[in-house]
């Protein structure tokens, strides 16, 4: 690298290498921070978790063992990940670079080239659930790019996957001061208007940030389609890993404005969006400054007290300060502030459990200084216990695949769907339940709340049959899958599963004991009018109830489906037996949350064994039976 030579050309390239470093630090610091507290992935809800009765998205079952998956020993097992990494015009994506990294345990992620036809294969890959990151320079991987990492597709042994990447769009224009003067060397930052924070894969793409050269233009690129704020000047996210001569002003959003009169920016993909000119104003912003309170071990495995600023009731990071690694107040503070309302996090990774203490404050910002601000840290609840296979002759198994208890997705959702939480604690709401190869899980980082668990079984073969509470249980860890197996095998009369779990502020729930069958059946087919003219009513859903009377009141022999705008439907990873069948209009919640099943309200519950028992059209589905073509008529009122 040649020597600096004191030009103004060569102080903004300076300037732009050293906030290339910034924006590395902080993607690498921000990474680490995610990777503990959401089980070891860095991340970005596309799609929202499948209810109980939808399968998980898996790959088909291998035909041969051999082709895709290799049985080693009982508790080994290993296999192929393979795909293709293609343009948005079906062309290629010969440049490109795949990583694959396991979402549910620590194991190191792994990178390889795709060839000239964009292929790329993992051979030997463990048994997991594992994400796939593609990057090709100035292309997005979409799936990747919104929401939380609760909804990035996910992908098991034997998956052959097609990755479509697509053009990134650019912002481009001009910052000059009240004269018209050309501003140099100022950061420029583009985040989506809707206040989510911006997705990781855009930050890694190299987009979301630039710097005025010494004409005052500035180009930022790599960006997904959609609606940005622009802003020039302030400290930014960046701000903890160096300074410059903007960094206490308040930021400018274009075209010259507060954040609260910003004019929202479009971008469409592979175009550049032209003639965004902000005037720079250039105004001294206020602070914001404290110390986090709260007990912090002395231990080199300890990650640091990170303190986030975000606008209030929004997941969009201001920026990021590390709260005093020596000193031992561990004071923070924020500069450039503009008045307004805004939310201040700090969070610590346990270097044992890798569990997150966290520290909540609203802030508000009114023509001054904000000082003495005290964040105490306290533990988030968890969900801790054992996920186990009931005991089945193997040739009564029906799963060829060879799957695996350590290929499990758990999550523990929010039961109250109008509920939205603290924004601020989105960031640490987990990257779903991590599951070992004995069947072990732990439920991180949850808010005192009420939870429903839901599975994602590798397998259309396995169902769920049991859950059992053991709340008193004095034990921190759950039990192994031998002393717990006779445990769950049956529900616990005493303390029924009801579908909810209630937990408190900082509880350590542990000792939940799941108990999966492998002999599940499924069942696929379509609905058809009673008579000629009759039009398949929108948000028709599809219920199997248990015909035993025993079972009313067992939520998990309770399965629902949406119809499809084909007219299908279909339900997998269902216990064998007896069901009514039944189909039912219901509005669709207005949420991107999973659709909360009818059959955990007790009201609703009766009210469809009434209206099952009154209709009588029943449904056997024997042990791994696949029932194909069913036909369910609709009745003449609906």
């Amino acid at each position: 690298m040649n020597k600096p030579d004191g030009s103004p050309e060569a102080a903004i390239a300076t300037r732009r290498y050293d906030r290339t470093r910034r924006s590395q630090l902080w993607f690498l610091t921000l990474s680490g921070l995610l990777i503990s507290v959401y089980g070891n992935v860095v991340p970005a809800r596309a799609q929202s978790l499948p209810p109980p009765s939808r399968p998980a998205s898996t790959p088909a079952p291998v035909s041969s063992p051999k082709s895709e998956v290799d049985q080693v020993t009982a508790t080994h097992v290993t296999g192929t990940i393979k795909g293709r990494v293609v343009l948005d015009d079906g062309r290629p994506a010969t440049n490109a670079s795949v990583m694959l990294q396991a979402s549910t345990n620590t194991r190191s992620p792994r990178t390889a080239r795709v060839d000239s036809e964009g292929r790329f294969v993992f051979d030997e890959v463990p048994a997991a659930v594992y994400i796939l990151f593609a990057n090709a320079p100035g292309y997005i991987d979409p799936t990747l790019a919104a929401g939380t990492p609760n909804e990035w597709p996910r992908h098991l042994i034997g998956a052959q996957v097609k990755i479509t990447m697509i053009k990134g769009g650019a912002i481009t224009g001009t910052i000059t001061d009240s004269r018209g003067e050309p501003v140099v060397g100022v950061g420029v930052h583009a985040t989506p208007a809707s206040g989510s924070p911006s997705p990781l894969v855009t930050l890694i793409s190299g987009g979301g940030i630039s710097e005025s050269d010494d004409r005052g233009i500035y180009r930022i690129y790599g960006l997904l389609p959609g609606q940005y704020t622009i802003s020039a000047g302030g400290r930014g996210p960046f701000g903890q890993f160096s300074t410059d001569g903007f960094d206490l002003d308040v930021p400018t959003y274009y075209p010259s404005s507060t954040r609260d009169t910003a004019v929202p920016v479009s971008v469409r993909s592979g175009d550049a969006t032209t003639g965004i000119d902000i005037k720079y104003r250039g105004l001294e912003g206020h602070s914001i400054s404290g110390v986090v309170l709260g007990k912090v071990d002395a231990n080199p495995t300890v990650a640091p007290v990170t303190v986030l600023l975000s606008n209030a009731g929004t997941t969009s990071i201001l920026s990021m300060t590390i709260a005093g690694l020596t000193d031992e107040r561990r004071s923070f503070s924020f500069n450039g502030i503009a008045d307004g309302d805004y939310d201040v996090l700090a969070s610590l990774m346990s270097g044992q459990n890798d569990s997150v203490s966290v520290g909540t404050k609203r802030v508000t910002v009114r023509n001054g200084d904000v000082t003495g601000i005290e964040l105490r840290l306290a533990p988030l609840s968890s969900i801790a216990g054992t996920i186990m296979l009931n005991p089945i002759k193997p040739e009564d198994k029906c799963d060829k695949r060879r799957s695996q208890l350590v290929e499990t997705i758990i999550e523990a959702l929010g039961d109250d769907q109008k509920k939205s939480g603290s924004q601020a604690l989105t960031w640490f709401a987990g990257f779903g339940g991590s599951v070992n190869d004995k069947g072990e899980f732990s439920i991180r980082n949850l808010e005192a709340d009420r939870y429903r668990l839901e599975l994602r079984l590798p397998t259309e073969s396995w169902y769920v049959r049991a859950i059992n509470l053991n709340r008193a249980s004095p034990q921190p860890t759950p039990q192994p899958a031998s002393s717990a197996q006779s445990t769950s095998a049956t529900p616990n009369p005493k303390n029924p599963w009801q579908g909810v779990l209630t937990i408190k502020a900082g509880e350590p729930v542990s000792g939940v004991l799941i108990d999966v069958g492998q002999d599940a059946a499924s069942l696929r087919g379509r609905v058809a009018a009673a008579g000629e003219g009759q039009v398949i009513p929108a948000g028709l859903r599809v219920h199997l109830i248990p015909v035993a009377r025993e079972l009313a009141d067992n939520v998990l022999r309770y399965h629902e489906t949406s119809v499809n705008t084909d007219t299908s439907f279909k339900f997998t990873n269902i216990a064998p037996g007896h069901y009514f069948i039944v189909s039912r209009v219901e509005t669709p919640i207005q949420s991107d949350a999973a659709q909360r099943p009818s059959a955990l309200d007790p009201t609703v519950r009766a009210r469809l064994r009434r209206e099952a028992e009154t209709s009588k059209i029943e449904v056997e589905l024997k042990p791994c039976q696949s029932l194909l073509d069913y036909r369910l008529k609709l009745s003449a009122t609906q």
